[in-house]
């Protein structure tokens, strides 16, 4: 923080991931990151696929940027960032970018968009 520099992580991309994180600490992984000072300044989160209505207060501070990756959660049948639900809450200022998770494999899944290859793994996920 003191040099200006910001953190990019992954957060909450499974749901094994997210439950794991409030099972042993209490608080959804959003949550836990902020409760370690991580997100006080410039932080872009990748996939944000699991979130609670706490942990849209948290995104809505400057500097938070959610970069959404649905060709990797596609791949692993993940579901995908609640993209229309963080709009709706009026996170106005919210930086939302589309991304690959992986550069030459993360371009070839566009391709494989069209097949439809990974869409019978992906669940919307329903709040």
């Amino acid at each position: 923080k003191e040099k200006g520099l910001g953190i990019n992580i992954h957060l909450t991309e499974t749901a094994y991931e997210f439950d794991t994180c409030v099972k042993e600490h209490g608080m959804t992984p959003a949550a836990y990151v902020d409760s370690l000072g991580l997100l006080d300044g410039r932080a872009l989160l990748a996939h944000c696929v699991y979130l609670t209505e706490e942990d849209y207060a948290i995104l809505k501070r400057p500097g938070i940027s959610v970069v959404t990756n649905p060709a990797s959660n596609m791949k692993l049948g993940n579901g995908f960032a609640p993209v229309p639900e963080m709009l709706g809450m009026g996170l106005n200022g919210l930086w939302i970018a589309l991304a690959l998770d992986e550069i030459v494999r993360g371009i070839l899944m566009i391709f494989r968009w069209k097949s439809g290859k990974w869409k019978t793994k992906c669940v919307v996920k329903e709040n």
